[in-house]
């Protein structure tokens, strides 16, 4: 028996690929799973790939990975030359032909893979490769969703694959495979009702659902196992709105009090019994990413998305007034019909529904997507390497989308971190609008080299005073910078603005220790205004802050009792 190992190549250690543990679970053979980071060095995957010796070797491709599995692709095939390599995944299924015309690989699965790598691994079980080997060939060409280097040479593309019964996919996670440390993808559904222009979801029709019991099943593994967040991938898992509450339900009811669960959803979808349903969710249980992408009607109609963006902001407003789910909002800048100004008043609209992520992501032209082929027609030019992202468009220049990167990086590290809440809030108010702070301060960040490497948190919060100071009240600032600073968790090397908050009167402090038999391990720091308050009005306020940690281990909040002396009440951040 030819032993097989399935490699991914991930962006991040923290993430994990349901691809490769789906083929496994499904082929009954001897397979085992190596697992890469994108980071990791050549010479280190090709030890670890010839340690395991393997005689059939697969990798899933993707856009993110694609450049590096090439990389590692043509340097096996010189070190182990007759191990059969497998190519497949998305980033490889839409020109297999003309990608095995220019790599080492030996064949190419397009589409869903399950039931064909178990047909090449039962192929191989007895025969090895030899594109001169007639025998070879021929029983290859029986086997549905491949492209392959056929007799002397040439390149032959069978049949497509028939879409599978998900029922019989296995469960592809048991105690000894789980990943450690990592999210762990899982799919309840495959396909998508919409048609997107830049999706390749588009394609899989209609969408096939696992059964109900089946799903419980799983859920009822992650749970006993105490698995610290499962991100499903389903494309719109609420599209079957009686389904998706039936199995937020199950989750609710069997909360363990530990596993975090992300789900991609649809906001116009959710209705009354959603939202009764989604008020018991105990903080931290659940995230949704909603993609709004843009609000622009001409656009949506363009890339056949179909939004009603009024319902879209109505029940984004309801599902914030929840408090209880952490929400990631998308937007997608260079979409056609879509310039500066249209996706400024975009970023506007999003953003004052004050998501808990707001995710700025350029356009991809993916292989086998709607805009891809019709690229010329919308006037979109893209980076003809993966990513394949967009370089600019008719309706937006280059310069333009430069700076809306600078504006991507400034919302990652000063918006989503969470660590400038109060002070942004306050900032943006002396700005026409939320848009108008970002593109100044990005104009301010690329002017003083600040873009030109990373910055640590400290030199952050001093960059955002030095921005704000002069036309701010300088006391208010300081204040709440102080305050979300010591909010973030920070105690060590504070940043010098610091020293314009810090009058503390160190007698009063530590009466306040000695009194409430408190331990000086949390600090308790001297503020000018009730930074809490909607008026800040000039008044000293002594606030303790303790760190308990994050609320459960997959989710994004961190939580934070604060005692504001003499008045208690808790935060969550």
């Amino acid at each position: 028996m030819k032993k097989t190992v399935l490699v991914s190549v991930n962006s991040k250690f923290i993430h994990s690929n349901a691809a490769v543990y789906y083929l496994m679970s499904y082929c009954p053979y001897d397979i085992s799973i190596l697992e890469f980071t994108t980071d990791n060095k050549l010479s280190f995957i090709l030890s670890e790939i010839y340690i395991a010796k393997p005689d059939i070797l697969g990798f899933s491709c993707y856009i993110w990975n694609i450049e590096k599995i090439l990389q590692i692709v043509s340097a096996v095939k010189m070190i182990m030359p007759d191990v059969i390599i497998i190519m497949g995944g998305p980033e490889v299924s839409f020109d297999a032909a003309v990608l095995l015309e220019k790599c080492s690989a030996d064949i190419i699965v397009s589409g869903e893979g399950e039931e064909t790598l178990c047909e090449l691994l039962s192929h191989f079980k007895t025969i090895s490769y030899n594109a001169n080997v007639n025998n070879a060939t021929t029983q290859l060409s029986k086997i549905k969703g491949i492209t392959y280097r056929g007799q002397e040479g040439g390149i032959v593309t069978n049949l497509p694959r028939e879409k599978l019964d998900l029922s019989f996919i296995p469960f592809p996670y048991n105690e000894k495979n789980i990943p450690e440390n990592k999210i762990i993808y899982y799919e309840s559904s495959r396909g998508c009702p919409f048609s997107c222009g830049y999706c390749l979801s588009r394609n899989e029709k209609p969408v096939r659902f696992l059964s109900l019991e089946r799903v419980f099943s799983d859920l009822d593994f992650f749970i006993t196992h105490k698995v610290s967040q499962v991100k499903f991938i389903d494309r719109t898992f609420n599209c079957d709105k009686d389904r998706a509450l039936q199995i937020w339900k199950y989750i609710i009811d069997n909360d363990n009090g530990y596993t975090n669960f992300h789900f991609e959803i649809s906001a116009e979808f959710l209705d009354d019994l959603a939202f009764n349903e989604l008020k018991r969710v105990c903080e931290g249980l659940f995230q949704f990413e909603i993609g709004i992408q843009t609000t622009n009607i001409k656009t949506l109609e363009t890339i056949n998305r179909n939004s009603t963006i009024s319902k879209l902001i109505e029940n984004m407003e309801k599902l914030k007034s929840c408090k209880n789910i952490h929400v990631h909002l998308d937007l997608i800048a260079g979409l056609p019909d879509e310039g500066y100004q249209s996706f400024k008043e975009s970023f506007n609209a999003v953003y004052a529904l004050e998501p808990d992520m707001l995710q700025l992501g350029f356009l991809k032209l993916l292989k086998g997507s709607e805009l891809r082929e019709k690229s010329e027609e919308y006037g979109i030019a893209y980076d003809s390497c993966p990513p394949y992202e967009v370089l600019f468009t008719s309706n937006i220049s280059f310069k333009e989308m430069d700076d809306l990167k600078t504006i991507e990086n400034l919302v990652g590290l000063f918006y989503n971190s969470g660590n400038f809440k109060k002070s942004l809030k306050y900032i943006i108010r002396f700005f026409k609008d939320s848009f108008d702070f970002y593109e100044k301060f990005g104009f301010y960040w690329k002017e003083n080299g600040y873009h030109k490497a990373s910055q640590s948190l400290s030199t952050m919060f001093e960059i955002l005073y030095e921005f704000s100071h002069s036309f701010c009240d300088e006391k208010i600032l300081a204040n709440l910078l102080k305050f979300d600073w010591y909010m973030g968790g920070n105690q060590k090397n504070p940043p010098f603005w610091l020293d314009k908050a810090d009058n503390e009167d160190l007698e009063i402090i530590n009466s306040l220790y000695k009194n409430a038999g408190m331990s000086k391990r949390f600090p308790i720091k001297k503020f000018d205004f009730d930074v809490e308050a909607e008026e800040l009005e000039p008044h000293p306020v002594y606030v303790l802050f303790e760190y308990i940690g994050k609320l459960r281990p997959g989710s994004q909040k961190k939580s934070v009792f604060l005692q504001k002396f003499n008045n208690s009440y808790s935060v969550q951040v």
